[in-house]
């Protein structure tokens, strides 16, 4: 269900999603590790329909970063 409404969403409610929810996983102390962000990436970066992903995790991810480092 949580796709099909993904799917109707516009990429930019996507992104802002997938965003906090990362940034969710790096404020936990820095507990986090590269294969609980990974897996973020994977859920909130599937492909559409038509075999273009929504958002670019890598994208997300290199802008979460560099916040936290300013």
């Amino acid at each position: 269900m949580a796709a099909a409404v993904m799917l109707t969403k516009p990429a930019m409610v996507v992104a802002r999603r997938m965003e906090s929810s990362v940034e969710l996983i790096l404020s936990l102390d820095d507990v986090a590790t590269k294969l609980q962000i990974k897996a973020q990436m994977a859920h909130f970066g599937k492909p559409a329909a038509a075999g273009q992903p929504l958002v670019d995790p890598r994208r997300v991810l290199r802008a979460v970063t560099r916040r936290r480092e300013t």
